[in-house]
C-alpha cells in the first residue's frame, strides 16, 4: 500500500523514536476504548516533530482499521515561512475538507486521496455518495448551508468540533486528531471584525473528546506551551517532551545518512557529531548534507571542523540559515534592547546550567524587573527555557550558542573576524577532544544499539559468535548499560557493556584497535570475568572489530566464549535490523 502522507524524512533515514511511537500507539488504544486523553508534543526546532507525526499517521492509516486517523498541518500558513494573513474562511474550508477527505480515504482504504488537496465540498459530496458513505450527507449539507448564509463564526465552531460530534455517536468508529503547527491558529485573520483572532480556545470540547483525542505540536515552544497549558485549554492536554537523540541514536543516524549520501564517515567522527550537535536530528542532517563536503567525507576531526565552520559562518551554510531565519523574525525585538543582546551573549558564553535573575540583575546593574522582562522576551523567542521560579536554564543547544557567539561577538566584544575564527576553532577542538576516545565511545554505542534489538531472533552461532554449532537464540534484555560493574574486594570491576534480562546476563568487552586481539587480551578479559563470576553467572561476549589472532581465536573457541569480529557484528546487525558498523576507515592507532 502506498503511504497516505509524503514524509519529510526518507524512510531509510528515519532513526529511533521507537519509544515515542509506542507512546502514540498507547493513545490509539485508549481512544479505541473511548478513554482517550489529548497531548501536546513539546520540542525545540529541528527535533523531528513533523517527521514523527507523519510516520505515525501513515502507520495508523495502514496498520489498523478501528481508529480513524486525521492529520492537519498548518505549516504552509506559518508567518515565519513567508505566509501572509491566514483568513478565517480559508481556515474553515481547508480544515473541514481535509478532515472529510481523510475520513473517506480511510473508510475506502484509498491512501492516495489523503494528498489530493484539490477536492472541494461538491467533489467530496459526490465521492461520499458514490461510496455509500451516507453518514457524511448531513454534515456536508450543513456546511454548505452555513457557508451560503455566510455564518462564518457559527461555521468555525462547527468545523472545529466536527471530529468530536461526528465520531461521538455510538455507531461510529473512534478517531485520533493530529494537528501540526497548532500555534498558527493563534493568528487567524477575521475580516468580519477586521482583526486577528486566537481560535485555539474553541478546541476545548474537541480536546475533551475521549473517543477522538488530539495530538498537537508546534515549532514555537513557548507559544505552544502557553496555548495548550493555559487559558480554556488548561488541563485538557498532557505535555509530551520530544528530546534530542541520545549518543547511540545520533551515531546511528549519522551512519544512516552517510551511507545514503555515499559520504565516507569515521565512526569516531560520528560520535563527535553528537557532541557537536547535542543530538538535534536536523543539525546532524545539515552536516551530512553540507555543500562543504568533499570526497574525503568526514574521516577526521579536521574535516569535520571545516564542514562545521562553513555551516556556521558562510551565508550559504544550512546551520547558519536555519537560525538566520529564526532570528530574522525576532531581531528587531532583541536588537532594540541592548541589554537583551548582552544577556543573550552572556548566556551563550557561560557553561552553567541555570542562573538566578537576582544575580544577573546585579551583574548587569539593572533592576530585577528589567531582567525579568528581557528573559520573558527571550523565552517567547524560544532562545531560553524557564525552569522554576526565579531560575532559567542556560542555552543548552550547542549550535544555538555557537550561532549567537558568531553573530554578536564582533559587535559586543569588538573582535576582528580573524580573532573570532581563531576562538571558534579553539572552542571546537576543546569540545571534540581526541578522536581515539571518540572511537572507543562509538564502538560501545554501536554494541549497545545492537544488544537492545535482541528479541528472540535466531542466528547462526558459528558465523556470528565463533563457537556454537547450529543456531543461537538472541535473548531480550531489560537493561543494557554502558560502563557498568561491581565492587569486588574493594576494587571496581568494570565491563564496557552489561546486558541483563530475565533469563541471561551478558558481560561484553568491546575492542576497536588496528591490531587483532591477542591471547594477552583474552587473559586480561578472563581475570575480570573471574572476579565477576563469583557474584553472578553471566554469558560472555568478546567483540573485536579488528578480529583475533589465530591463537586467541583458538583459545576462545576452546573455552566456549562467544567472540565476534566486524563481519560477525554486521551479521548480527542484519538479523536484528540494525546498522552495520562502518568499515570504510581503519581505526586510528591506540585507543579501545
Amino acid at each position: 500500500m502506498i503511504k497516505p502522507l509524503f514524509e519529510v524524512v526518507d524512510e531509510r533515514e528515519f532513526t529511533d523514536r521507537d519509544e515515542e511511537l509506542a507512546f502514540l500507539w498507547r493513545l490509539v488504544e485508549r481512544a479505541r476504548d473511548r478513554r482517550g486523553y489529548s497531548y501536546a508534543v513539546i520540542a525545540r526546532k529541528g527535533m523531528g516533530k513533523t517527521a514523527l507525526l507523519q510516520r505515525f499517521y501513515n502507520d495508523l492509516f495502514t496498520q489498523q482499521d478501528e481508529v480513524v486517523p486525521f492529520y492537519v498541518s498548518f505549516a504552509e500558513f506559518r508567518a515565519d515561512r513567508g505566509a501572509k494573513r491566514f483568513p478565517l474562511t480559508t481556515f474553515i474550508e481547508y480544515y473541514f475538507t481535509t478532515l472529510v477527505r481523510q475520513y473517506i480515504a480511510f473508510r475506502l482504504r484509498r491512501p492516495e486521496l489523503v494528498q489530493e488537496y484539490h477536492h472541494t465540498i461538491p467533489t467530496l459530496q459526490k465521492l461520499a455518495a458514490d461510496a455509500g458513505l451516507d453518514e457524511l450527507e448531513t454534515p456536508l449539507a450543513a456546511f454548505c448551508s452555513l457557508w451560503e448564509e455566510k455564518r462564518f463564526n457559527h461555521l468555525l465552531y462547527y468545523v472545529i468540533r466536527f471530529t468530536r460530534n461526528f465520531l461521538g455517536k455510538q455507531d461510529r468508529a473512534p478517531g485520533l486528531l493530529i494537528i501540526d503547527e497548532f500555534q498558527v491558529l493563534v493568528h487567524i485573520w477575521d475580516a468580519e471584525i477586521a482583526q486577528i483572532r486566537d481560535i485555539t480556545d474553541i478546541y476545548q470540547q474537541t480536546a475533551e473528546a475521549k473517543w477522538c483525542p488530539m495530538v498537537v505540536t508546534g515549532s514555537a515552544v513557548s507559544l505552544i506551551t502557553e496555548t495548550v497549558m493555559g487559558g480554556l485549554l488548561a488541563r485538557r492536554f498532557g505535555p509530551y517532551p520530544l528530546e534530542p537523540f541520545d549518543s547511540e541514536h545520533s551515531v546511528e543516524y549519522a551512519i544512516n545518512l552517510a551511507t545514503l549520501n555515499h559520504v565516507p564517515l569515521h565512526e569516531g567522527v560520528a560520535y563527535a557529531i553528537h557532541t557537536l550537535t547535542g543530538g538535534n536530528p536536523h543539525y546532524v542532517w545539515c552536516l551530512l548534507n553540507s555543500d562543504a563536503l568533499t570526497g574525503a567525507g568526514l574521516t577526521s576531526l579536521d574535516l569535520l571542523y571545516k564542514v562545521y565552520e562553513y555551516e556556521m559562518n558562510d551565508p550559504k551554510g544550512k546551520l547558519r540559515g536555519f537560525w538566520d531565519v529564526h532570528f530574522s523574525t525576532m531581531a528587531r525585538r532583541v536588537n532594540a534592547q541592548g541589554d537583551a543582546l548582552r544577556l543573550l551573549y552572556h548566556l551563550a558564553t557561560h557553561p552553567a546550567e541555570e542562573f538566578n535573575i537576582h544575580g544577573m540583575a546585579a551583574y548587569f546593574q539593572r533592576e530585577v524587573s528589567e531582567v525579568e522582562e528581557i528573559m520573558a522576551m527571550l523565552e517567547q523567542a524560544d532562545l531560553v527555557e524557564w525552569w522554576i521560579k526565579g531560575l532559567y536554564r542556560r542555552i543548552t543547544d550547542p549550535v544555538l550558542a555557537d550561532y549567537i557567539v558568531q553573530r554578536y561577538s564582533t559587535v559586543l566584544e569588538q573582535k576582528s573576524f580573524a580573532a573570532f575564527i581563531a576562538g571558534f576553532e579553539a572552542d571546537f577542538r576543546r569540545k571534540m577532544g581526541s578522536l581515539s576516545n571518540a572511537v572507543g565511545h562509538a564502538a560501545e554505542l554501536f554494541t549497545i544499539g545492537l544488544l537492545t534489538r535482541f528479541d528472540g531472533q535466531e542466528v547462526e552461532g558459528r558465523r556470528c559468535f565463533g563457537v556454537e554449532e547450529g543456531s543461537v537464540t538472541l535473548p531480550r534484555f531489560d537493561s543494557v548499560v554502558n560502563r557498568s560493574g561491581i565492587i569486588f574486594e574493594g576494587d571496581h570491576v568494570e565491563f564496557d557493556v552489561v546486558a541483563e534480562g530475565k533469563k541471561e546476563t551478558w558481560l561484553v568487552e568491546v575492542r576497536h584497535r588496528q591490531k587483532p586481539l591477542s591471547t594477552e587480551d583474552v587473559e586480561q578479559f578472563l581475570r575480570k570475568v573471574e572476579q565477576w563470576a563469583e557474584e553472578k553467572r553471566p554469558a560472555l561476549w568478546l567483540l573485536s572489530f579488528a578480529g583475533f589472532t589465530a591463537p586467541a581465536d583458538e583459545q576462545l573457541e576452546g573455552l566456549g566464549i562467544r567472540h565476534s569480529d566486524l563481519s560477525g557484528f554486521n551479521r548480527l546487525a542484519d538479523a536484528v535490523g540494525y546498522v552495520h558498523f562502518p568499515s570504510r576507515v581503519a581505526a586510528p592507532p591506540g585507543g579501545d
